[in-house]
């Protein structure tokens, strides 16, 4: 009698026990169905801009739609400036950052979701200062070169002896950033080239007026979606997965032709 009931009181533990796992597998998918999440985003054409009806246009604009269509997850886009979206997406769960550049530093304070675009780096300057002559980064320190504050570029250029109120300027948005070029307050500016001419074009300046001077190997690299560590691994996957059936069914490259993004990220 009392050996039946053991078995009895093990059957029961036993059934409570599953039961509250499935009931947390339940609950997690759940919450990873109903929660919110918020796509960040800076202006930066050709991945993201407002046209002149404010309305929001660009690669990284439609990637986003197409993969909250494909997920049904519930998402937001937004636009943030770069530094502070990246500090949102390190310290609160469901913070997407639709291009970031995937850097040593920056492995293991986010979750990668999956390759976007190629960044290649290069130091431009105007096509009327002749003065500018390099042959290499070190060659760059006699000038003043500007960037955006929270890029990788900005730290790349800090951890090489660059230093602001010296030889380096960090500015907040590209359209700054161009403009200080073109008004002659900074001599240089470190960019991802495949973007510069739609930049330069969006801040109102003429592209034939700049020139490439030196191409920065060290920072060439991926440009992907990321999540911070907060966010949780069933969203997170989700998001992986989803955008990897984006690219495996042509959504992805689509998207890139629409928009003159020919170049498909290494480690396709």
């Amino acid at each position: 009698m009392i050996r039946k009931l053991k078995k009895n009181i093990q059957l029961v533990v036993c059934l409570i026990t599953s039961f509250g796992l499935c009931f947390s597998v339940f609950a997690q998918t759940l919450e990873a169905k109903d929660k919110k999440l918020r796509f960040y985003i800076e202006i930066s054409p050709p991945y993201f801009w407002l046209d002149e009806n404010n309305q929001p246009q660009g690669f990284s604009y439609d990637l986003a739609l197409a993969l909250i269509a494909h997920t049904k997850l519930d998402g937001v886009i937004e636009q943030l400036p770069w530094a502070r979206a990246y500090v949102e997406a390190t310290t609160k769960p469901d913070i997407i950052l639709l291009t970031t550049l995937r850097t040593e530093k920056r492995e293991a304070q986010l979750q990668w979701l999956g390759a976007v675009h190629t960044d290649k780096a290069h130091l431009v300057a105007l096509k009327n200062n002749p003065k500018i002559q390099l042959v290499q980064l070190e060659d760059a320190k006699q000038y003043l070169v500007g960037t955006i504050r929270g890029y990788g570029s900005a730290d790349f250029l800090i951890n090489n002896g660059f230093s602001e109120g010296k030889n380096l300027k960090l500015l907040s948005n590209q359209k700054q950033l161009w403009s200080m070029l073109f008004k002659g307050r900074i001599d240089l500016v470190l960019d991802n080239f495949t973007t510069t001419k739609f930049e330069v074009l969006s801040a109102g300046f003429d592209v034939e007026d700049i020139q490439s001077l030196l191409k920065i190997d060290a920072l060439t690299g991926n440009l992907e979606m990321a999540t911070g560590n907060l966010t949780d691994r069933i969203t997170t996957q989700r998001l992986r997965n989803g955008f990897q059936q984006l690219k495996d069914k042509g959504t992805y490259k689509q998207i890139m032709t629409k928009w003159g993004l020919t170049e498909s990220p290494s480690n396709y």
